[in-house]
């Protein structure tokens, strides 16, 4: 027999077992689940890759004929119960690294992929003063400056052809984004259509994360291979383009720090650049933090201005509501109403929580890894390193926390009991490790 059979027939042996394994005495063998799912995680790339991200809609499917834990790969578990929600990103578990470090390789080294608690820590430190109260109100009037424009353009097609709303407000959130994180700013408001070719690109390349989470390497194509991409796709060498532009900024700004004080105001690079260069983030964790912000900061809070627009043009008697409740508090629309104004409304926000709720945030599970110890998520015993998970729209769509669950209903945020669905709003996630921009 050759060397290659065999090496096959190991290759083929060591399969069969790993697969018999997995499937009969793995400590998460009494978990139920497809049988596919038990012994591959090709079974869960099928719906991210091949069906394209509609893994999150499978597992309500699973859900429902497995019940509320299921087993979705060899070592991961997926929950639908709300309750585990708290437990899984309330408490101490990990973030699973070979997730996001394949995912989103793109920005590897930056506080939302990394791991390591410890540097987690002193990351979000640096970060967490340029999202306080007082900074953002400081910087109020740069966020009405884009909202104005974003009008100024809404307005311009009012007879014209329609415009595809989730472009203005990407535009509108991009352009704020840059403004206030990064002193600098792309116009996406500028072009008449909402359809900035940089913009454009980045949306094209999120389908391409679910490919990347298996396939980490496709991420460095458009730096290795700029001219095949750019006879291939060259809408995404857009997106290379911003990443250039930054990066030019971080040059400018690490090689001569003295720079930023000619900054109009505070930028990351105020908290992130520091004079001692031995505690100073490199270059590419500088890049990495940015693409994080940029879009973090863009893609899911114009989906969500997306949501709540959509529901409110169809729902007449929460429009109208908001309507009444705008045109009380704010006679003199010659004047812009201040953030501290608005937020005293109560419709107004009770719709916002509402958008939030509707639009999930990220939704597709963000794994955690359970600890050495194990845990008790939902009463189950959970073994160590077990990859655990729950996807917003569980908690969100969960009929028995959200009465009417589909239904774009503001007042139930505004009822005695409203206080108690607090905790279910996820959009931000939750714990030590949720979104820096919840205010």
């Amino acid at each position: 027999m050759s060397l290659l059979a065999l090496g096959l027939l190991a290759g083929g042996v060591h399969m069969l077992v790993l697969a018999l394994y997995r499937a009969t005495i793995h400590p998460l063998s009494r978990f139920p689940g497809p049988k596919l799912a038990t012994i591959t995680e090709l079974y869960t790339a099928f719906y991210d890759v091949v069906l394209g991200g509609e893994l999150v809609n499978h597992l309500r499917v699973l859900h429902e004929r497995y019940g509320p834990v299921v087993r979705i790969g060899p070592n991961t578990l997926h929950f639908a119960d709300p309750k585990a929600y708290t437990e899984i990103y309330q408490g101490s578990f990990t973030k699973y690294e070979w997730f996001y470090q394949n995912t989103f390789r793109h920005c590897y080294d930056s506080s939302f992929v990394l791991a390591h608690v410890p540097t987690y820590r002193l990351r979000k430190a640096s970060l967490t003063p340029l999202f306080s109260r007082s900074a953002i109100l400081k910087l109020e009037h740069l966020v009405q400056q884009k909202v104005d424009k974003l009008i100024e353009g809404l307005e311009r097609h009012t007879n014209k052809d329609p415009v595809n709303i989730m472009f203005a407000f990407l535009s509108t959130t991009l352009d704020v984004i840059l403004e206030y994180c990064f002193a600098t700013c792309l116009n996406a408001l500028d072009d008449p259509n909402f359809h900035l070719p940089t913009l454009v690109s980045m949306q094209k390349t999120i389908p391409s994360l679910w490919l990347q989470k298996y396939l980490p390497f496709i991420s460095s194509i458009p730096e290795r291979f700029p001219s095949v991409v750019q006879l291939v796709a060259p809408d995404l060498m857009a997106f290379d383009e911003c990443n250039k532009t930054l990066m030019e900024q971080i040059n400018r700004y690490v090689e001569n720090p003295d720079l930023l004080t000619a900054a109009s105001h505070d930028t990351i690079f105020h908290h992130l650049i520091v004079p001692d260069r031995q505690k100073s983030l490199s270059k590419q964790s500088l890049l990495h933090e940015a693409l994080v912000l940029m879009g973090a900061g863009s893609d899911t809070i114009a989906h969500t201005c997306a949501v709540g627009t959509m529901h409110l043009l169809h729902n007449d008697g929460a429009r109208r509501k908001l309507l009444q409740e705008l045109q009380r508090a704010w006679p003199n629309t010659s004047q812009p109403m201040r953030y501290a104004e608005l937020e005293k409304l109560p419709y107004l926000t009770a719709c916002i929580k509402e958008s939030l709720r509707l639009s999930h945030g990220v939704i597709s599970p963000l794994p955690r890894e359970v600890g050495e110890s194990g845990a008790i998520i939902c009463g189950r015993s959970i073994p160590p390193k077990t990859i655990v998970g729950i996807g917003n729209c569980f908690v969100h769509m969960n009929s028995q926390v959200f009465e009417n669950p589909s239904e774009f209903l503001p007042e139930r945020w505004l009822q005695p009991n409203s206080k108690d669905l607090e905790r279910y709003l996820v959009a931000f996630s939750k714990g030590p490790r949720m979104c820096l921009g919840i205010k």
